[in-house]
């Protein structure tokens, strides 16, 4: 299945019609319900997906605008923001879904879905024209990355989670298109649109927009020139297994987390403790440069701590982030850091990208 494909079926799935006279069902719904039942929805229609896909609720942690992620690895990687009767009521609405739109940009996304599941009107509050607002700023923006969902779609949609069969889906199939932007275009667009502050924070997560794929080292023979190290032929070997372990540990984590990963070492300075203890950084100064709050990034932390990536330890009143190296029995990843700074390649080549192919 193509991109375009992938991108095509989603629509399908997510478009079952119209039916504003539903919007009531949306009273008073939990926002953490309606995005489990949307997941469970994809979840049941995954055949029409390519089968293969990775649903993940994300808004517990920080988010970044994004609340469920389907992702199939190393193909597409798809973000859904639900919106909710009590977000809509909210006044700051507006401002804060198009602030979560720039902020959705930090997850390397290929299409992002803004579903609004709120009713038109409650007993006190008619919300119409507060919708439409937005949906109409929404769809001026002349752009195929994201897409707007109001609530007569949804309520189409969310009277409907069932499975679709074959015939029907197929008969919506051609309606739909889908076609990669222009990543300067995109920024242009964005430029005209959002705040100063709104368009630096998409900015910076664009350059982090990239296809998913990762490429293992065949030799490490340009590392072993690079660092010097004059290894045996077979000690040159052992060493690129030992790598190879690492990436496979890497794959594990989400691309968010390789990015948070990436972050750390991207302030990190060499460790004076024990070999597997390579890297560390001050948490104050991660969350500078990752620009997000203490609580935010120690979610974050937490997923990679599990994994065994990083773990945290107090010094002379201060708040530091160690780096370890798996276990390997070697300061790998300080090894990989300063072949990086030598040959002048960033840190998310080979942490977040994975494209450990630039070792040999």
């Amino acid at each position: 299945m193509e991109k375009q494909q992938l991108i095509t079926s989603l629509t399908i799935l997510l478009n079952r019609g119209i039916d504003s006279g539903q919007t009531t069902l949306f009273n008073g719904q939990k926002h953490d319900d309606l995005v489990k039942e949307l997941r469970d929805y994809l979840d049941a229609n995954r055949k029409f997906l390519g089968g293969n896909i990775h649903l993940e609720i994300t808004q517990a942690m920080n988010d970044h605008g994004v609340d469920l992620i389907l992702t199939i690895e190393g193909f597409c990687k798809i973000g859904f923001q639900v919106k909710s009767h009590y977000d809509v009521s909210e006044q700051e609405f507006q401002s804060k879904v198009k602030r979560q739109l720039a902020e959705s940009f930090f997850h390397a996304l290929d299409k992002y879905y803004i579903l609004i599941c709120s009713p038109i009107q409650d007993k006190t509050n008619n919300y119409t024209m507060k919708i439409s607002h937005l949906i109409n700023e929404l769809s001026s923006l002349k752009t195929n990355y994201h897409c707007v969902f109001g609530p007569d779609h949804t309520a189409a949609l969310f009277t409907n989670l069932n499975t679709l069969d074959e015939t029907q889906f197929n008969l919506e199939y051609q309606r739909f298109a889908y076609e990669r932007d222009n990543i300067e275009e995109l920024k242009q667009m964005l430029s005209e649109t959002l705040n100063k502050k709104d368009y630096e924070t998409a900015e910076g997560y664009l350059a982090r927009r990239k296809e998913y794929s990762y490429a293992e080292p065949q030799t490490a023979a340009q590392m072993n020139t690079i660092l010097q190290w004059d290894l045996s032929a077979d000690d040159l070997h052992e060493t690129k297994e030992s790598i190879v372990r690492y990436i496979s540990e890497l794959r594990n984590l989400t691309q968010n987390s390789r990015e948070i990963l990436t972050g750390i070492l991207e302030r990190s300075k060499p460790s004076a403790r024990a070999l597997n203890e390579d890297r560390v950084a001050l948490v104050r100064e991660v969350e500078s440069h990752l620009r997000m709050n203490s609580r935010a990034l120690f979610e974050e932390y937490t997923v990679l701590e599990q994994a065994g990536f990083v773990y945290h330890d107090k010094e002379d009143n201060r708040d530091y982030y160690y780096v370890t190296s798996k276990g390997a029995g070697w300061p790998l990843v300080s090894s990989l850091v300063k072949y990086c700074e030598i040959k002048g390649i960033p840190l998310e080549t080979l942490f977040s990208k994975m494209d450990f192919s630039v070792l040999d």
